[in-house]
């Protein structure tokens, strides 16, 4: 048996506890095995795959970061004019994530295009690219 567990969350660190159940015929379930995973957490605050993307009209950008601190989270257009600001402030250690609803900061819809989403932290930036399809 292989599994793949692709939430975001895991990206943070902590642990895990996974358990393999197998059913025959839609009968009982019977426990074939457990296992508890611990995750190192990051190394550095990164951006993980937004999801959906491409996207229309809302995608959702989850990041993490390796310790407590002061982040800003926002889109830029392909020319690098910001676009709207997501998320800025002090964040806690770990998962986050901030939904862009593709509108600028005045709330006009965006046009389909390719947008950039950087995570600035005090020793790191990140930038991811967005597919927004009107």
């Amino acid at each position: 048996w292989s599994a793949r567990d692709t939430n975001p969350r895991l990206t943070a660190g902590g642990e895990v506890a996974y358990v393999l159940q197998y059913r025959e015929d839609h009968g009982e379930w019977f426990e074939v095995g457990r296992r508890n995973v611990t995750l190192a957490p990051p190394a550095a605050a990164r951006l993980l795959e937004p999801r959906p993307n491409p996207f229309n009209p809302r995608t959702t950008i989850p990041f993490v970061l390796a310790r407590m601190g002061e982040a800003t989270l926002a889109v830029y257009d392909a020319a690098g004019r910001l676009v709207a600001e997501l998320a800025s402030g002090a964040f806690a250690a770990g998962a986050h994530e901030a939904m862009w609803n593709g509108c600028n900061d005045r709330g006009a819809a965006m046009p389909s295009g390719i947008y950039f989403a950087r995570l600035t932290t005090d020793d790191r930036v990140d930038v991811c690219k967005l597919a927004l399809l009107r």
